[in-house]
């Protein structure tokens, strides 16, 4: 009985050794996940949120009192530089201009005609009064001599000498008036000041008129409209608000840690939460200069170009920042990080586990970008394998995985 039991329990023994060393080798031969290191391209980008703004707000103001007559633009109106906006009641400016410029034409023809007509008659009329008095001062020097021969009386030669006194005068006088009438003379001088004096009036006039017709300063998006048609305003008051749609930029408020990764020049993609099929290209344009305290963030404005995107400004859109783009990066899982500070792997070389450091960057939650430590081809060993540097491996153990 004895050696019956002695029997059973050398059984159960070796029953027990034959499992621990199956056990044993099976366990020495579990698959090792490993992870080979490949050039791929990499695109680096930050995400974030911002806002539209314009660098150009302009606020519309009417320069007159009086009724708006019209207004032709409603609020998302785009509308070209020097189109017509509105215009200000201008019946009685109207009047005032038209009897103005009846003024300056009657002022014109008054100058032209000193210059075309009395001038010329003045000048006619000159020659003549010369000839006469040629011929009365002949006349006289006749009866002068008639006198002192003693055939006529003094009577006699007293009018003719009259008469040639009377032609004198009136020649001095046509040679003044027909020194007025010349380019240059008082008449033509004061015509002249006339003229101008009603071109100015009807400059100023026109000017006033032109401030009843508002234009749009630049090209731009009507934002807000503050008056309608047949409502009264004053000087200075608001019109409506025009965006000039060319100084559009985009501007995102990024965590302070991200600063470091951004510089001017980086290309951006951007689009409206409402539109996200709509992208426009832009660029990094400016960096700020200080942390908001109160949100740890810094404002990074985006300067963007022409699309087919309509931008409203403080509309909500989103904003991809490129800030690395490399044709043949080396990118390592997380979970084949057998230590992260220092960051190290493990790495089968010539059947044997080694350990590795490597410098790197950690550019999302499941990936490091290598910079240093690592070559293509090289292979990762899962650090949850339970493997040690320097146990030898057999290379049929272990199996290359993909990680997403």
């Amino acid at each position: 009985m004895r050696r019956h039991w002695k029997r059973i329990t050398a059984g159960l023994v070796g029953i027990v050794l034959l499992g621990a060393l199956a056990l044993f080798f099976t366990g020495n031969r579990e698959v090792v996940d490993a992870y080979a290191m490949e050039e791929e391209p990499y695109r680096q980008t930050v995400r974030a949120t911002g806002r539209v703004a314009s660098s150009r707000v302009l606020d519309v103001r009417t320069e007159v009192t009086g009724m708006l007559e019209t207004l032709d633009v409603e609020e998302g109106d785009l509308v070209s530089e020097g189109a017509l906006l509105a215009v200000v009641d201008d019946g009685d400016l109207q009047i005032r201009l038209s009897q103005a410029r009846a003024q300056l034409r009657s002022a014109q023809a008054r100058l032209q005609s000193l210059g075309e007509t009395q001038a010329p008659i003045s000048r006619e009329s000159l020659e003549q009064l010369s000839l006469r008095r040629e011929s009365q001062l002949r006349e006289f020097q006749r009866q002068e001599s008639l006198y002192e021969e003693g055939a006529v009386p003094l009577t006699s030669l007293e009018r003719a000498r009259q008469e040639l006194d009377i032609l004198e005068s009136q020649l001095a006088a046509a040679r003044t008036t027909l020194q007025a009438q010349s380019s240059g003379g008082s008449q033509t001088r004061e015509a002249a000041a006339g003229v101008e004096q009603a071109r100015s009036q009807v400059l100023a006039l026109e000017n006033e008129l032109n401030k009843h017709r508002i234009y749009a300063p630049v090209s731009g998006r009507i934002t807000r409209t503050f008056l309608g048609a047949g409502e009264w305003t004053q000087t200075g008051a608001g019109l409506l608000t025009l965006v000039s749609e060319d100084a559009f930029f985009v501007e995102v408020d990024l965590d302070e840690r991200l600063i470091g990764l951004i510089k001017p020049g980086q290309p951006a993609d951007v689009w409206p939460d409402a539109f996200p099929s709509q992208t426009v290209a832009g660029v990094v344009d400016r960096i700020g200069r200080e942390v908001d305290t109160a949100t740890g963030t810094v404002t990074v404005r985006i300067a963007i170009s022409e699309g087919s995107m309509d931008l409203i400004r403080d509309l909500t859109v989103q904003v991809e920042i490129e800030v690395r783009r490399l044709s043949d990066a080396l990118l390592i899982p997380a979970r084949f990080l057998a230590a992260q500070s220092p960051q190290r792997v493990l790495v089968l070389e010539n059947g044997q586990v080694r350990e590795r450091t490597v410098t790197g960057e950690v550019v999302d939650v499941s990936r490091i970008l290598v910079l240093d430590g690592l070559s293509a081809g090289e292979r990762l060993l899962d650090p949850q394998a339970g493997l040690t540097p320097g146990q030898d491996l057999d290379e049929t153990r272990v199996k290359d995985v993909d990680v997403p």
